[in-house]
């Protein structure tokens, strides 16, 4: 059994945490980024939906964008968390590109190299509730419009709470070793 809760980034670095979602047999995503500080203060978010092919492609953009994000706020020491193990396998290049991903890892790949510090980190979803419901929020209400905030929006003030609090949920992992 291990806790799985939000952990904030070292001092002087900038948490960026990005997911997508994927709708049932449509074709579309909602994709999702926020940024926060090591005192664990929102510092800027978005969501858009789009179109995608699968759930990867959908991870991959989130995670394109969260980079964007980050450089566009001037953050040059990131921590980028995310919960797809294959998109982040990709990008540390432990696996094989999908074909139809590739042009998407490889700018991805750059942001990871312009000119920043950029540690890259799978997490479980238990970590990442926040971009997650923002993923789903997109998925459902935002109509392909990029939105950005500056301040959180309502529907996730309780999990911004939480994670401010240190909550921790647990998780059976099993353990391989």
């Amino acid at each position: 059994m291990e806790w799985i809760g939000w952990r904030k980034p070292p001092l002087g670095w900038l948490n960026v945490n990005v997911d997508g979602s994927m709708a049932e047999n449509q074709g579309t995503a909602g994709v999702g980024s926020l940024v926060r500080d090591e005192n664990r203060t929102w510092k800027g978010g978005f969501a858009t939906r789009l179109m995608c092919r699968s759930i990867e492609e959908a991870e991959d953009w989130a995670l394109q964008f969260g980079f964007r994000m980050a450089w566009e706020m001037g953050c040059r020491k990131v921590t980028v968390e995310l919960d797809s193990l294959s998109v982040y396998n990709w990008g540390k290049g432990l696996q094989q590109i999908e074909n139809s991903l590739s042009n998407v890892i490889q700018e991805c790949k750059e942001w990871l190299y312009k000119n920043r510090v950029v540690s890259l980190k799978n997490v479980y979803r238990e970590g990442n509730q926040v971009v997650d419901h923002l993923a789903k929020m997109a998925l459902k209400h935002h109509r392909n419009n990029f939105i950005k905030w500056r301040t959180p929006p309502s529907g996730v003030a309780n999990l911004i709470l939480k994670d401010k609090l240190g909550t921790v949920s647990s998780r059976r992992v099993l353990n391989c070793n």
